[in-house]
């Protein structure tokens, strides 16, 4: 670089001997080494110092010094320049030079190893009393200002890196730089890296940093700079800020956060989810107007939340706030012209369900598959509890999948879902559904009749909100147009609470309390014996779901294991299936099936409850009859135990069916005095040859089988298979009472098959269900999915006592209530920490199986005992059902009350003689003629007050 206000070749000062007073002069003549004559004896190579002293001696000569020579020699613009010189520079600054080898064996030649070489030579090191010692990377003077050359390199460096790095951060806040840190800031990312790894350690090609990974830490620090730099660069503080949004962090995390740039504060993040909903809303509203939009369902129900009363004032008290939710559902699978809405109600025009009955339901139950159901359910009660079948568990797996197969979605789809703004609506009123249907049409864009485009839009909800909307359905079906009749939705009952209406029906008809002390049949009897809480009378109205799932599968499959020692002949079943593999004579799984299959016709069917009622000397050639117990004497009256209790054998005492048949008939016979009621009409009349308990095991059986088929069929994605249990569960509830819900399934079943076109239909099915993990068996019902999203917004709306029609439910948590919960687990899983489990680890049932069985076998449950009667008996729902709905007037009340008020406007009434009139016409006063000749049409107000 040129001196300032110096031209090129302009001398600093006059030549003068002491200017060279660092170099050697010249010697004399008289002492020159006389130039060897010409002759052809080949020079000696000359030394490097040689060179060197040579080249200083001839920039002396042009009295320059060896800054001004370098000076001109790199200058970027001097004018004059020879053809030597720029082929020289040429040479040098582009590297087009041979690389020797220094004396050290490093190489020399390139312009970065000449600039290496001045930084590390000693001579240019500023001494310890000189003020440059320190100035090495000095931030507070220019290069130009020190003389040393090592301070004044390393300073140039430093100013030319810092240049640098302002660069990259002028790229990373463009628009349009997201993260991509590695292609826009190299630099940055590269010193970063030195500063958080200074050594680079050769490590094999698998070897990673678990902790704090060198990536993610340099992502963190670098957004940070950006925010810190320019308050809208903040995409990676603002999501950490939802992040804590949705794990409820307490303000101050944000007002210090914030400070440090780490996070946005709690207002800018407040706005950005209140932005990002309206967004949301605008995009929903965006695709329904597009020319073929997505079909989508809603899946709505009832939310509520308790506002306590925090300052104790007049007028002010506790209160339940009551709103809707609901989520829109992006259907799959969905054939061409499925949700067509004329097609619907064409179909529902043809009044075809007045063909419907009772025989109808019967004849369209699949008992086959039913059978099938059963038996894989019975095999896979043994091989999962024996640990020598383990092998078959894959199997078994793929015959459930295949030789249950009805209707099986996409296992793997992963269902696209949207949450919808709450309102404060109350959906379990006929105008709260109104104006809540309304409301969430209008958000996903649909508010006038020309919106529908011709589809039906599917509403799913509880049995109330199924209910409900039928109600509007046929309050307003002579409003003009489909979209304000609301014929335009078509509502479908779901399948959660459905199942759980089944498990408190199964709990009510089979607890037994009054007999949970004697009985092993019934699930009180089991959850004391096993230690799980047993439900009050309270309690039994609406049972708690997961304890008490929990405990009807432990009965179910323990029943099932202590039919298998039964017909196995066998106390321990481990065992007995190890000694068979000892032996060479291990049963194949077919073999097993088999066994399987006449052990449900045996003890898990509607005619296995009647048989066990019966003399079993009507089925003694029946290959299902039961095995009876051996004919004992019974105990004389002083050896029998006489209080009532029943006692349990030693812990010495062997529980083989033999070694305890006279204890137990003992306890049989006191308890049949004490406990049945009808002992004494049997012995007044006819003698009661049947087994209580063991008809009350063969109801509980089938029943549990139907209720575990549910939940297996749910998980794995098979809606044919809960269809199937659906028409049988029509006569079950219709036998145990609920009238609501034999109500909702007989519509339900009545709307598929008769209302319903066969696209329609599929698509219903093929959406009945969703996956939000898209992983093999992690289906759910649409309406537990809506429980869980509510669950989830009353909590993260930590009490703030708001309406759910206010901002701050509406726009700031339900719309993002999905993502909330899916933005904790994916922050884990970017910032590579493996997927927590969020459930405690269920202890096995090991321990419950055995007590179980070691008290049906004390029992000897599972085999005949002629007049055994403890004084519980349970009804056969399925049984009364079928009575109910074939004999009775209900199926036939229910079709009436149906095609009432479609048949008023669906219809045309036939009149005698005369012309056929719409039915809607009667709904309104009839118009009249004055007797002047004029038309009155009377005021509607006027005619109903």
């Amino acid at each position: 670089m040129a001196r300032r206000g110096r031209g090129p070749f302009q001398f600093a000062e006059p030549v003068t001997p002491d200017r060279f007073a660092g170099h050697q002069p010249p010697p004399p003549p008289s002492q020159r080494t006389p130039e060897p004559s010409p002759s052809r004896q080949r020079q000696p190579r000359r030394t490097p110092t040689q060179k060197i002293d040579d080249i200083i001696e001839t920039i002396n000569k042009a009295r320059w010094t060896m800054a001004e020579f370098l000076e001109n020699y790199f200058q970027p613009h001097l004018r004059g320049r020879s053809d030597v010189h720029r082929a020289s520079l040429t040479g040098f600054l582009q590297g087009h030079v041979s690389r020797k080898a220094d004396s050290e064996g490093q190489p020399i030649g390139y312009a970065a190893n000449i600039v290496d070489l001045i930084y590390r030579n000693e001579l240019g090191r500023p001494p310890l009393d000189s003020d440059e010692h320190d100035e090495s990377f000095s931030t507070g003077k220019s290069f130009d200002e020190l003389r040393y050359a090592q301070p004044a390199i390393s300073t140039w460096a430093t100013d030319l890196v810092a240049r640098r790095l302002v660069t990259e951060s002028n790229w990373l806040v463009s628009p349009d730089a997201g993260l991509r840190f590695d292609d826009r800031a190299p630099l940055t990312v590269h010193l970063l890296t030195r500063f958080i790894r200074p050594k680079e350690r050769k490590r094999r090609a698998t070897s990673t940093r678990h902790y704090r990974p060198v990536e993610i830490v340099i992502t963190s620090l670098i957004s940070e700079m950006l925010y810190a730099r320019n308050q809208w660069v903040n995409l990676l503080p603002l999501v950490r800020s939802i992040s804590f949004f949705a794990m409820k962090a307490h303000q101050s995390i944000y007002r210090v956060g914030s400070r440090f740039a780490h996070c946005t504060p709690y207002s800018t993040t407040r706005r950005a989810l209140v932005s990002m909903a309206k967004a949301k809303r605008a995009q929903l509203n965006e695709v329904r107007g597009a020319e073929n939009p997505p079909d989508v369902a809603v899946v709505l129900d009832n939310i509520q939340a308790s506002a306590k009363r925090r300052d104790q004032r007049i007028g002010t008290s506790d209160k339940m706030i009551i709103g809707t939710g609901a989520t829109a559902v992006y259907m799959e699978d969905c054939p061409p012209g499925a949700l067509d809405l004329d097609s619907l109600l064409e179909k529902r025009k043809k009044g075809e369900r007045r063909m419907f009955s009772a025989q109808v339901l019967v004849d369209d139950i699949d008992f086959a598959h039913l059978d099938t159901v059963a038996t894989l359910h019975w095999l896979d009660a043994l091989v999962f509890f024996v640990p020598d079948l383990a092998c078959y568990r894959s199997d078994l797996t793929k015959l459930f999948a295949t030789d249950l197969r009805k209707h099986q979605i996409n296992p793997l789809r992963q269902t696209q879902v949207q949450p919808l703004g709450t309102n404060a609506f109350n959906e379990t009123s006929t105008t709260g559904m109104i104006k809540a249907l309304r409301d969430f049409s209008k958000q996903l864009g649909i508010d006038s009749e020309d919106k529908l485009k011709g589809k039906v839009q599917l509403f799913h909800g509880d049995g109330k909100t199924f209910e409900t909307i039928g109600k509007v359905k046929k309050y307003l079906f002579g409003q003009p147009g489909n979209f304000e009749s609301f014929q335009f939705a078509y509502e479908v009952q779901e399948l959660w609470h459905m199942k759980w209406t089944d498990l408190v029906r199964i709990c009510q008809g089979k607890m037994g309390k009054e007999a949970a002390s004697v009985d092993p049949s019934t699930l009180a009897f089991l959850a004391v014996t096993i230690g799980s809480p047993v439900p009050s009378d309270s309690e039994l109205k609406k049972v708690e779901f997961y304890p008490n799932a929990r405990l009807l599968e432990v009965a179910v499959k323990t029943h099932m294991l202590h039919c298998w020692e039964t017909h196995l002949g066998t106390n321990d079943l481990p065992k007995y299936f190890q000694q068979c593999l000892a032996n060479n004579t291990f049963p194949p799984l077919q073999e097993l099936r088999k066994i399987a299959y006449s052990l449900h016709c045996r003890y898990s069917t509607t005619h296995a409850c009647e048989r066990a009622l019966d003399d079993q000397s009507l089925y003694s050639d029946s290959p299902h009859a039961f095995p009876r117990a051996e004919n004992i004497p019974r105990p004389s009256s002083e050896s029998a135990n006489h209080d009532g209790d029943i006692t349990m054998c030693g812990e010495g005492t062997d529980l083989g069916m033999t070694d305890c048949s006279q204890d137990r008939d003992q306890r049989m016979d006191i308890d049949s005095d004490s406990l049945s009621e009808s002992s004494s009409s049997h012995s007044t009349s006819e003698v009661f040859k049947g087994d209580y308990p063991l008809a009350n095991s063969c109801l509980l059986m089938r029943d549990g089988i139907w209720f575990l088929e549910v939940c297996r069929a749910v998980a794995t994605g098979d809606t044919g298979r809960v269809w199937e249990i659906l028409k049988v569960w029509i006569f079950t509830f219709a036998g145990s009472g609920h009238s609501n819900y034999t109500t909702y399934l007989l519509e339900l079943y009545c709307k598929f098959r008769y209302e319903t076109d066969d696209a329609t239909r599929t698509a219903i099915m093929n959406n009945w269900l969703v996956n939000l993990s898209g992983k093999h068996g992690q289906f759910l019902e649409l309406d537990l999915m809506q429980e869980h999203f509510n669950f989830w917004l009353e909590e993260l709306a930590q009490h703030k006592g708001k309406e759910f029609d206010d901002e701050w439910y509406r726009d700031v948590l339900s719309m993002h209530v999905h993502h909330f919960l899916r933005l904790k687990e994916e922050m884990e899983a970017v910032v590579q920490i493996a997927p927590r489990r969020k459930t405690h680890t269920a202890p096995h049932l090991q321990n419950e199986y055995q007590e179980a069985l070691r008290v049906f076998r004390e029992y000897d449950l599972h085999r005949h005992h002629e007049g055994r009667d403890f004084g519980f008996h349970a009804k056969d729902d399925y049984k009364e059902g079928m009575a109910s709905l074939q004999r009775g007037k209900k199926v036939a009340e229910f079709i009436e009350e149906s095609m009432r008020e479609r048949d008023s406007v669906d219809r045309e009434i036939k009149l005698d003689g005369m012309i056929t009139a719409d039915a809607r016409t009667y709904m309104c006063p009839p118009m009249q003629y004055s007797e002047e000749g004029r038309l009155y049409i009377p005021d509607i107000i006027e005619e109903n007050e």
